[in-house]
């Protein structure tokens, strides 16, 4: 259900970032849905330290997009590395998905709500949207 309303594609955090041809290059893979490839490159651009690939590596990881199998400990992780490393709103918005989810290590539906109003103060769009969508369900 969730997997709808968010976007699974790099987003440079740092100047640094938007000049690396290997964002294009993953952005290309995406765009063709070749998963498997994007992740390698992101996962290199992880480890060279640049923290805008770590949300949409949690992406890939929840939704099973270039990797075997979906694996929300993996995409708890690498959420959770956007968070402590940048205080990131999509990485907010992730754990939101995860814990709304039922992904018992993500939280609660009440923690869900606590990321989303997190990933608000972030301005991310995605997640006021969805909280607004939560509170009018009677469910925030």
């Amino acid at each position: 259900m969730t997997a709808k309303i968010f976007e699974f594609k790099p987003k440079p955090r740092a100047p640094q970032e938007t000049t690396d041809p290997r964002w294009q290059t993953a952005a290309d893979y995406l765009s063709e849905r070749q998963y498997e490839e994007a992740l390698e490159v992101l996962e290199d651009l992880a480890e060279d330290g640049y923290v805008g690939a770590y949300y949409p590596i949690g992406v890939a990881y929840e939704t099973g997009r270039g990797v075997e199998r979906p694996d929300m400990e993996e995409a708890r992780y690498w959420y959770m590395r956007a968070i402590d490393a940048i205080d990131d709103g999509d990485g907010y918005f992730g754990m939101a998905r995860l814990a709304l989810d039922g992904y018992k290590d993500a939280g609660s539906s009440s923690d869900a709500i606590d990321y989303l109003w997190k990933a608000c103060d972030k301005y991310n769009q995605r997640a006021l949207i969805f909280l607004g969508w939560l509170y009018q369900m009677g469910e925030g």
